[in-house]
Protein backbone atom coordinates (compact mmCIF):
# COMPACT_ATOMS: atom_id res chain seq x y z
CA UNK A 1 0.00 0.00 0.00
CA UNK A 2 1.21 3.31 -0.41
CA UNK A 3 0.03 5.91 1.66
CA UNK A 4 0.38 10.02 1.76
CA UNK A 5 2.50 11.99 3.43
CA UNK A 6 -0.02 13.19 6.62
CA UNK A 7 -0.55 9.32 6.89
CA UNK A 8 2.84 8.39 7.57
CA UNK A 9 3.32 11.35 10.03
CA UNK A 10 0.89 9.02 12.05
CA UNK A 11 2.64 6.50 12.09
CA UNK A 12 5.17 5.14 15.13
CA UNK A 13 2.11 4.81 17.33
CA UNK A 14 2.42 5.06 21.25
CA UNK A 15 5.08 8.09 21.22
CA UNK A 16 4.49 11.88 20.49
CA UNK A 17 8.41 12.24 19.96
CA UNK A 18 8.52 9.88 16.87
CA UNK A 19 9.66 10.96 13.60
CA UNK A 20 8.53 9.72 10.79
CA UNK A 21 10.11 9.83 7.24
CA UNK A 22 7.90 9.54 4.65
CA UNK A 23 10.35 10.23 1.96
CA UNK A 24 12.99 7.52 2.94
CA UNK A 25 12.61 4.77 0.11
CA UNK A 26 13.32 1.15 2.31
CA UNK A 27 16.93 0.65 1.52
CA UNK A 28 17.68 3.77 3.67
CA UNK A 29 15.01 2.55 6.43
CA UNK A 30 16.80 -0.80 6.07
CA UNK A 31 20.57 0.52 6.63
CA UNK A 32 19.11 2.34 9.63
CA UNK A 33 17.72 -1.10 10.88
CA UNK A 34 21.12 -2.60 10.66
CA UNK A 35 22.69 0.48 12.80
CA UNK A 36 20.24 0.51 15.49
CA UNK A 37 20.56 -3.49 16.06
CA UNK A 38 24.10 -2.88 16.36
CA UNK A 39 23.41 -0.78 19.59
CA UNK A 40 23.07 -1.99 23.03
CA UNK A 41 20.14 -2.18 24.65
CA UNK A 42 19.01 1.28 26.23
CA UNK A 43 16.15 2.15 28.85
CA UNK A 44 13.29 2.62 26.56
CA UNK A 45 9.77 4.30 27.44
CA UNK A 46 7.20 2.36 29.50
CA UNK A 47 8.95 -1.18 29.50
CA UNK A 48 7.12 -4.19 29.77
CA UNK A 49 7.22 -4.53 33.47
CA UNK A 50 6.84 -8.02 33.77
CA UNK A 51 9.76 -8.50 32.38
CA UNK A 52 13.27 -7.95 32.70
CA UNK A 53 15.71 -6.82 30.03
CA UNK A 54 17.17 -9.84 28.71
CA UNK A 55 20.71 -8.83 27.23
CA UNK A 56 21.27 -8.71 23.12
CA UNK A 57 23.67 -11.76 23.77
CA UNK A 58 20.98 -13.57 24.95
CA UNK A 59 18.92 -12.89 22.49
CA UNK A 60 21.18 -14.04 19.47
CA UNK A 61 21.77 -17.55 21.62
CA UNK A 62 17.60 -17.90 21.70
CA UNK A 63 17.78 -17.47 17.88
CA UNK A 64 20.50 -20.08 17.24
CA UNK A 65 17.41 -22.32 15.76
CA UNK A 66 17.04 -19.64 12.85
CA UNK A 67 20.48 -18.71 12.17
CA UNK A 68 19.74 -17.25 8.00
CA UNK A 69 16.43 -15.31 9.21
CA UNK A 70 18.55 -13.78 11.96
CA UNK A 71 21.31 -12.41 10.04
CA UNK A 72 19.58 -11.53 7.01
CA UNK A 73 15.92 -10.60 8.52
CA UNK A 74 14.80 -10.11 12.40
CA UNK A 75 11.38 -9.98 11.49
CA UNK A 76 11.23 -13.25 9.03
CA UNK A 77 13.07 -14.83 12.44
CA UNK A 78 10.03 -13.44 14.77
CA UNK A 79 7.25 -14.74 12.54
CA UNK A 80 9.33 -18.06 12.09
CA UNK A 81 9.25 -18.86 15.94
CA UNK A 82 12.23 -16.77 17.26
CA UNK A 83 12.35 -14.00 19.97
CA UNK A 84 12.12 -10.39 20.23
CA UNK A 85 15.16 -8.57 21.65
CA UNK A 86 12.89 -9.01 25.18
CA UNK A 87 13.49 -12.65 24.18
CA UNK A 88 9.15 -13.12 23.82
CA UNK A 89 7.93 -15.04 21.12
CA UNK A 90 5.32 -13.80 19.05
CA UNK A 91 2.77 -16.43 20.10
CA UNK A 92 3.70 -15.31 23.99
CA UNK A 93 2.74 -12.08 22.92
CA UNK A 94 -0.30 -12.96 21.62
CA UNK A 95 -1.45 -14.94 24.53
CA UNK A 96 -1.32 -12.00 27.14
CA UNK A 97 -4.50 -10.66 28.05
CA UNK A 98 -5.45 -7.55 27.13
CA UNK A 99 -4.31 -5.48 30.02
CA UNK A 100 -0.81 -6.51 29.14
CA UNK A 101 -1.51 -5.75 25.50
CA UNK A 102 -2.34 -1.86 26.79
CA UNK A 103 0.18 -1.67 29.38
CA UNK A 104 3.74 -3.01 27.22
CA UNK A 105 4.45 -0.15 24.93
CA UNK A 106 7.34 -1.98 22.97
CA UNK A 107 5.76 -5.28 21.25
CA UNK A 108 3.65 -3.95 18.82
CA UNK A 109 6.88 -2.68 16.54
CA UNK A 110 7.21 -6.23 16.61
CA UNK A 111 4.22 -7.83 15.77
CA UNK A 112 3.17 -5.11 13.05
CA UNK A 113 6.91 -3.95 11.68
CA UNK A 114 7.11 -1.22 8.96
CA UNK A 115 9.88 0.16 7.13
CA UNK A 116 9.92 3.88 9.58
CA UNK A 117 11.65 3.75 13.03
CA UNK A 118 10.02 3.90 16.24
CA UNK A 119 10.73 6.77 18.70
CA UNK A 120 9.14 4.27 21.27
CA UNK A 121 11.37 1.26 20.18
CA UNK A 122 14.55 2.43 18.29
CA UNK A 123 15.80 -1.27 18.37
CA UNK A 124 12.65 -2.91 16.36
CA UNK A 125 13.40 -3.97 13.04
CA UNK A 126 12.46 -2.24 10.20
CA UNK A 127 10.16 -3.33 6.80
CA UNK A 128 12.83 -4.00 4.46
CA UNK A 129 12.91 -5.70 0.31
CA UNK A 130 14.17 -8.48 1.56
CA UNK A 131 11.27 -8.87 4.55
CA UNK A 132 8.63 -7.87 1.85
CA UNK A 133 9.87 -10.68 -0.74
CA UNK A 134 9.71 -13.71 2.50
CA UNK A 135 6.22 -13.07 2.99
CA UNK A 136 5.24 -12.86 -0.49
CA UNK A 137 6.51 -16.31 -1.03
CA UNK A 138 5.55 -17.89 2.19
CA UNK A 139 2.37 -18.33 2.78
CA UNK A 140 2.58 -19.12 6.43
CA UNK A 141 4.12 -16.39 7.05
CA UNK A 142 1.29 -14.17 6.28
CA UNK A 143 -1.09 -16.64 7.83
CA UNK A 144 0.79 -15.86 10.89
CA UNK A 145 0.19 -12.16 10.37
CA UNK A 146 -3.23 -12.48 9.74
CA UNK A 147 -3.13 -13.73 13.29
CA UNK A 148 -1.59 -11.12 14.60
CA UNK A 149 -4.30 -8.99 13.03
CA UNK A 150 -7.30 -11.65 15.02
CA UNK A 151 -5.41 -10.96 17.89
CA UNK A 152 -5.95 -7.29 18.12
CA UNK A 153 -9.05 -6.83 16.47
CA UNK A 154 -10.27 -8.95 19.73
CA UNK A 155 -8.76 -6.73 22.02
CA UNK A 156 -10.40 -3.45 20.15
CA UNK A 157 -13.63 -5.45 20.06
CA UNK A 158 -13.95 -6.04 16.12
CA UNK A 159 -13.82 -8.89 13.70
CA UNK A 160 -12.89 -10.42 10.95
CA UNK A 161 -14.92 -12.30 8.70
CA UNK A 162 -15.00 -13.27 4.51
CA UNK A 163 -17.28 -11.92 2.64
CA UNK A 164 -18.23 -11.76 -0.95
CA UNK A 165 -14.86 -13.60 -1.55
CA UNK A 166 -13.15 -10.91 0.54
CA UNK A 167 -12.27 -10.22 3.63
CA UNK A 168 -14.88 -7.49 5.52
CA UNK A 169 -13.52 -6.32 9.44
CA UNK A 170 -16.81 -4.21 11.71
CA UNK A 171 -18.03 -4.42 14.87
CA UNK A 172 -18.43 -7.28 17.40
CA UNK A 173 -21.58 -6.01 19.05
CA UNK A 174 -20.71 -8.14 21.84
CA UNK A 175 -17.57 -7.12 22.66
CA UNK A 176 -17.10 -3.63 21.42
CA UNK A 177 -18.53 -1.57 24.04
CA UNK A 178 -16.75 -3.05 26.51
CA UNK A 179 -13.11 -2.49 24.76
CA UNK A 180 -14.33 0.33 23.28
CA UNK A 181 -14.09 2.15 26.89
CA UNK A 182 -10.74 1.37 26.73
CA UNK A 183 -8.92 3.01 23.96
CA UNK A 184 -12.32 5.04 21.77
CA UNK A 185 -11.10 8.66 23.34
CA UNK A 186 -9.92 11.38 21.38
CA UNK A 187 -6.04 11.37 20.90
CA UNK A 188 -5.18 7.79 22.08
CA UNK A 189 -2.29 5.77 21.90
CA UNK A 190 -4.48 3.30 20.08
CA UNK A 191 -5.13 5.14 17.63
CA UNK A 192 -1.78 5.27 16.28
CA UNK A 193 -1.45 1.42 16.73
CA UNK A 194 -4.38 0.99 14.69
CA UNK A 195 -2.86 2.99 12.00
CA UNK A 196 0.79 1.68 12.05
CA UNK A 197 -1.14 -1.98 11.88
CA UNK A 198 -2.86 -0.97 8.35
CA UNK A 199 0.34 0.38 7.22
CA UNK A 200 2.20 -2.60 8.09
CA UNK A 201 -0.36 -5.35 6.63
CA UNK A 202 -0.27 -3.47 3.25
CA UNK A 203 3.69 -3.72 2.85
CA UNK A 204 3.72 -7.53 3.94
CA UNK A 205 1.08 -8.14 1.41
CA UNK A 206 -2.22 -8.27 3.01
CA UNK A 207 -3.33 -5.05 1.34
CA UNK A 208 -7.05 -6.42 1.59
CA UNK A 209 -6.85 -6.78 5.35
CA UNK A 210 -5.61 -3.53 5.80
CA UNK A 211 -8.25 -1.59 3.53
CA UNK A 212 -10.81 -3.47 5.51
CA UNK A 213 -9.60 -2.76 8.80
CA UNK A 214 -9.55 1.25 7.03
CA UNK A 215 -13.23 0.74 6.11
CA UNK A 216 -14.32 -0.18 9.37
CA UNK A 217 -12.75 2.90 11.12
CA UNK A 218 -13.52 5.57 8.61
CA UNK A 219 -16.87 4.49 8.30
CA UNK A 220 -18.31 1.78 11.24
CA UNK A 221 -16.25 3.59 13.86
CA UNK A 222 -15.71 7.51 12.87
CA UNK A 223 -19.26 7.75 11.59
CA UNK A 224 -20.73 5.48 14.46
CA UNK A 225 -19.56 5.66 17.99
CA UNK A 226 -16.41 7.26 17.36
CA UNK A 227 -17.87 10.74 16.58
CA UNK A 228 -17.05 12.84 19.03
CA UNK A 229 -14.68 10.53 20.11
CA UNK A 230 -11.54 10.68 16.80
CA UNK A 231 -9.97 13.58 16.71
CA UNK A 232 -10.33 15.11 12.70
CA UNK A 233 -6.84 14.55 12.28
CA UNK A 234 -7.11 10.94 13.12
CA UNK A 235 -10.10 10.79 10.39
CA UNK A 236 -8.27 12.06 8.02
CA UNK A 237 -5.41 9.68 8.61
CA UNK A 238 -7.74 6.98 8.31
CA UNK A 239 -9.33 8.19 5.19
CA UNK A 240 -6.28 8.21 3.42
CA UNK A 241 -5.80 4.46 4.60
CA UNK A 242 -8.98 3.63 3.03
CA UNK A 243 -8.38 5.03 -0.67
CA UNK A 244 -4.71 3.64 -0.55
Amino acid sequence: MTYGSGFEAESGEDAQGDAPTPSADVATASAAAGSVFRQSHRSRLMRDPQQDVAPVSEWRRSHRAYPTAVTTDPIVSFYSGGRDDRGRTLDEIRAWPDERLEAVHDFIQWMFPTVKPSGVNPTAPLVTPSTIDAFARDPALQGRLRQSLERMLSFYGLRRRASGGGTRIEIDDESFPGRAANWLHPDNHNHLRLTRMMESLGALGLGDEARALARCLVTDIYEGPGRERVTPRTYMFWLAAAKA
